[in-house]
Formats: structure tokens, C-alpha cells, sequence
């Protein structure tokens, strides 16, 4: 492999995801590769675009992890470092390995958790350096019903204790609230805040119909982030008013939805459509429905990619009370913010939308769409890999 440096050197992303649909790290490495770095790759699935000079696939789980008994052994060691080599290191190439254990990159980046051990269970060349990623609100909890929970909490806890490692030169996260708890919980410079905002999309909202007027939820299928009670809350809402389900995510939940909805008047269910076509496809709505009941702190904390694609579908926003989207809200006019956090809540919030303000919602999304796009977050990005740019507030 070449060792021939790029203008700001060569940098190794790193994300335990498929890096082809993952937005977020598809926008970092664009972003990385324009900056003039030389740009590898370890993630599962296929090279995630030309600005790859190297792609690292991940391998498949082990054989024998696949035996209950001996994963269950597996996920009972008490060494969690020893827990990370068996079950991930382990299925990373090893050439990827060898060469950041030489020195090869000058930077490795490291999106979420995931591979947090792997930073900091090695001595590394002093000449590399560390940046961790943390996209959304992390805690150390699985949900109820997961497989193996008792056994994998404590690793998950191990993980999170070393988000406030000195081995990470600079931090990003998504959101200024979730950026201020790593601060306040870790005693670390506050994270730089890189938001998931697509690409802008030159377009105008679309007429809006006093008589028909088009409700959205599009992205992941998960009954935590209130898919559910917006269902529940079309019942009550009036004649003029439909909902549109476009989602994406678990097949169960997307099937359990579209049983409910079959008899629900006034709901449908459309296919996704790919990331770079979401805007377009948006702006034929009028309002997009974002209703994250706050039930942890990471639904508490949320900023969805979804509020942004709805920004650039020109869209107005129907959000719950959660800090991060009611920000966004505030300083646009470009939604409303439901009191409450119950169906009757939704659909009263709703009902009292008139086809003017709701023109007027769509209009300040205009407005917004500049300020809340890829390219005003590169800069953001640019800034929060550079060690001086991230000082303690």
C-alpha cells in the first residue's frame, strides 16, 4: 500500500455499519476525502464510494459463535477487552490491523462505541491520533426481551465509562444537547455538534390543499419513537387530514403497522425510496410528524435525520417536546410543538392547523433549508477534527 501522504494525511473511518447506507459516514468521508485526505475504510459490506482509496469488510460472525453455549461462554468472560477481541477485533481484516498498529494513518476515526476497545486496548504510534464520533445519545442499557441482556450490560456500561478516555484527541456528536450531557458527565472539552443534515435541495414547497392536507412519518419502523400513538391519533383527527407511513428498519414492526393500518381510513403505507431521492419524494406532503415520547434519554434527546430531510422537502414540522427538534422549531417558525404526549395531544395539535399557517410552516422551511444542510454542517465538520478548534466551555 502506498505510504505517500495526501495534504492532510491519510485517516482510517471506522464504523461497526454498512457504510453504503449510512448517511452520516457517508457524508464524513466525502467530506474527509475533499479536505484532502487520503481516505480507508473498515465497515461491513461493499467500498462506500470512489472517495475510498481502501475498503475493509468486516467478516462474518465466527461458526462458533453461532453455538448458544459458546457465545453464552463468550459473553461471560469476565475480561471485557477479551469480550471485544473474540466477538469484533476478531472480524476485522488483518491487514487493516497491522497497518494502524504501524503507523499507517494519521488519524482514525471512530463512529459510536462500537469500536472504542479497539482505540484503547493497544499502544499505538504516537504519530496517530483519535477521533470519536458519537452519533446519537448513548447509554448502557439494551432494551427489555434482548438475548444474553444480564451478560451484555456490563460490557455495554465498560463501553460507555470510556467515552472520556484522554486517547480521544476531539469528539463529535449531533445534537447541542446531547453534546453538553458527554461534557457534563465525562468532564471533557463539549463535543463538537455535527448535525445530520442531507444535502440542500433546490425546490419550493407544494400548494397546500384546504381540503386535503398530507401528513408524513417517514424513516425507521420503531414503536418506541411514538409510531404507534401517531397512528392512534389519525382516529382523531378531522376529514381534512391523511397520514403517509414511509418506512424503513425492522420487517416485524413494518408488518405489525401495515396489519394495523388496513383498517385505519385515512393511513397507507408506501415503499422507502433511496437516501438521495428522500427530499424530492418528501415534497408532495405538507407536514412531517416527528413524536419521540422521551421514554429514555436518548428518545429524550433525539434530532432525527428525518426533521432535515423534511427541512429540504420543504415541509412543515409537527414535533413532541423534545429539546433538540423544539430548538430547531424555535428558531425557524417552521413547526409546531405538541403539548403533551398522547394521541388526543397529537391530534388536537393538529386539528387546529389551518391550510394558512400550514402554508406559512412550509414557507419558513425555505428559509431554513441553507442553515440546516450538509453544506453548512461541513465547516462544523472540518472544525471538530482539529484538536485546537475543541477547548473546555
Amino acid at each position: 500500500m502506498s505510504t505517500v501522504s495526501a495534504p492532510n494525511g491519510r485517516v482510517l473511518v471506522a464504523c461497526w455499519t454498512d457504510l453504503e447506507t449510512d448517511p452520516r459516514v457517508a457524508r464524513e468521508i466525502a467530506w474527509l476525502a475533499a479536505e484532502g485526505w487520503t481516505v480507508d475504510t473498515v465497515g461491513f459490506g461493499a467500498t462506500p464510494g470512489p472517495a475510498v482509496r481502501t475498503h475493509y469488510a468486516i467478516t462474518d460472525a465466527p461458526v462458533w459463535s453461532r453455538n448458544r453455549a459458546l457465545l453464552g461462554l463468550a459473553l461471560a468472560q469476565p475480561s471485557m477487552s477479551l469480550r471485544f477481541r473474540l466477538l469484533m477485533e476478531s472480524r476485522m481484516p488483518v491487514d487493516v490491523r497491522q497497518l494502524a498498529l504501524a503507523g499507517e494513518y494519521d488519524l482514525i476515526f471512530i463512529n459510536d462505541l462500537d469500536f472504542v476497545p479497539w482505540a484503547l486496548g493497544h499502544t499505538w504510534p504516537e504519530t496517530v491520533r483519535f477521533h470519536l464520533d458519537l452519533h446519537e445519545f448513548e447509554i448502557p442499557e439494551l432494551p427489555p426481551g434482548t438475548a444474553y441482556l444480564p451478560l451484555m450490560l456490563p460490557y455495554k456500561k465498560w463501553q460507555w465509562a470510556r467515552i472520556g478516555s484522554p486517547r480521544f484527541a476531539t469528539r463529535s456528536s449531533v445534537a447541542g444537547a446531547i453534546a453538553n450531557h458527554y461534557r457534563d458527565t465525562f468532564g471533557i472539552p463539549r463535543p463538537a455538534v455535527v448535525r445530520n443534515a442531507p444535502a440542500y435541495v433546490e425546490q419550493s414547497p407544494t400548494p397546500v390543499d384546504p381540503h386535503h392536507i398530507r401528513l408524513i412519518y417517514h424513516g425507521h419502523a420503531a414503536w418506541a419513537r411514538g409510531l404507534g400513538v401517531i397512528i392512534e391519533a389519525m382516529a382523531l383527527t378531522d376529514e381534512r387530514f391523511d397520514l403517509t407511513l414511509m418506512l424503513t428498519g425492522s420487517a416485524a414492526v413494518r408488518d405489525e403497522a401495515a396489519a394495523i393500518v388496513a383498517d385505519t381510513p385515512r393511513v397507507r403505507i408506501v415503499p422507502p425510496v433511496p437516501m438521495s431521492e428522500v427530499a424530492r419524494a418528501l415534497n408532495q406532503y405538507d407536514l412531517e410528524v416527528m413524536f419521540f415520547p422521551p421514554s429514555t434519554p436518548g428518545l429524550k434527546y433525539a434530532l432525527p435525520n428525518k426533521l432535515f430531510e423534511a427541512v429540504q422537502g420543504r415541509l412543515g414540522l409537527v414535533s413532541g417536546e423534545s429539546p433538540s427538534m423544539t430548538e430547531i422549531i424555535e428558531q425557524y417558525g417552521n413547526g409546531v410543538v405538541v403539548s403533551g404526549w398522547t394521541a388526543p395531544d397529537l391530534a388536537a395539535t393538529i386539528n387546529d392547523l389551518t391550510a394558512e399557517r400550514i402554508r406559512e410552516l412550509k414557507d419558513a422551511s425555505i428559509a431554513a433549508a441553507a442553515d440546516l444542510s450538509a453544506e453548512a454542517e461541513r465547516a462544523r465538520f472540518v472544525a471538530s477534527i482539529d484538536p485546537q478548534g475543541q477547548r473546555p466551555e
